[in-house]
């Protein structure tokens, strides 16, 4: 009896410490439990970020292709500027042909200036030679005049004295008598044209004298008209080239400032897009470290879920089995209990 009393105490003890390893169970289970909602909470916190992380990439992939965009329009305008290059070329040399051009005219009215002045010069030398032959004839005729006067007063004086009459012989032996006397320069008119004229009170010299008068008149006026013509010609090759001179400066002026302009542009859109490109590329590497290191957390958060899902299961398995155990156990003590309570009642019985 006292060794089952003993047995019933150490079954006892059993119990208890069953009790409390149910307990201890119990609360391993409820802070499994805890912790499954706390690793619960941390994954739908990983979710989120996870979600975040994907919207940050799809903001990034937005991002590059704003930055491969604003590349693009940096190489369209790299292409206007490079077209602006071509047509300030193209002006260039537009601008050297019509340089060209105007040196060309230049040259051509220096040569019109010169074949001018040759001209005007072979003209004053016409002219002074004329002068020297007219004041040549005027001397000789004066001379001829004055001669053909004393010889015509002799002989009229010589017809009065001897009371001869004036007939055609006496007038054509007078001329003869002249002609041997007073020879007359080839430039003149013969002998008796020459008297005939004196006679007709001295018509063909007036008539001669005006026509060198024209001609005198004509060749001042051609002379004059030469001259004005060659001050013209100085005054428009004068003001020519002081066009060509200001259009050559300012066409010089205006090159040397498109050239310093689109030198300025060219550097400052290089600076701007090295600086662009600098830039892109440095934020495409942030974006792209950024992108790995998110992967990476990503990876990490998933590798983590999994580690917090296997632990899960392991507990809830470990937890099963306690509760198998423990099932067990109360099955197997509630059986000894009854079979020991039997014998009891058993053993009461007999006794």
């Amino acid at each position: 009896m006292g060794e089952h009393v003993h047995s019933l105490e150490l079954k006892l003890a059993e119990v208890n410490k069953l009790h409390e390893r149910l307990r201890s169970i119990g609360e391993e289970l409820v802070q499994s439990d805890s912790q499954r909602l706390i690793l619960l909470r941390e994954l739908k916190c990983k979710e989120e970020e996870l979600k975040k992380s994907a919207f940050h990439i799809e903001t990034l992939d937005t991002v590059i292709l704003d930055s491969q965009c604003e590349i693009e329009s940096l190489k369209l305008d790299i292409t206007a500027l490079e077209q602006r290059c071509l047509e300030a070329e193209r002006f260039c040399r537009q601008t050297d042909q019509e340089k060209d051009m105007m040196n060309s005219q230049l040259e051509e009215l220096q040569f019109r200036f010169q074949e001018a002045q040759q001209v005007i010069h072979h003209l004053e030398n016409e002219n002074k030679k004329l002068q020297e032959k007219i004041q040549l004839s005027e001397r000789n005729a004066r001379e001829c005049f004055h001669k053909v006067e004393e010889q015509l007063q002799k002989w009229l004086e010589h017809c009065n004295n001897v009371g001869f009459h004036i007939s055609y012989e006496s007038t054509q032996a007078f001329l003869l008598h002249t002609r041997k006397e007073l020879p007359l320069p080839t430039e003149m008119c013969t002998c008796e044209e020459f008297l005939g004229q004196f006679l007709s009170k001295h018509v063909a010299v007036a008539s001669s004298d005006e026509h060198v008068k024209d001609e005198i008149e004509k060749l001042t006026n051609q002379i004059r008209e030469s001259e004005l013509l060659v001050k013209q010609l100085k005054e428009e090759l004068r003001e020519e080239k002081q066009k060509a001179k200001e259009e050559a400066e300012d066409l010089t002026q205006e090159m040397a400032e498109l050239r310093y302009q689109i030198m300025g542009m060219l550097e400052e859109e290089c600076k701007r897009r090295a600086s662009i490109e600098q830039a892109s590329i440095q934020r495409i590497k942030d974006l792209e470290a950024q992108v790995q290191k998110e992967q990476k957390k990503s990876v990490a958060a998933l590798r983590r879920f999994q580690e917090v899902l296997e632990q899960a299961e392991r507990q809830s398995l470990e937890v099963g089995k306690l509760r198998n155990a423990l099932e067990v156990y109360i099955f197997s003590y509630s059986c000894i209990y009854y079979f020991s309570l039997k014998q009891n009642l058993v053993t009461t019985t007999l006794a």
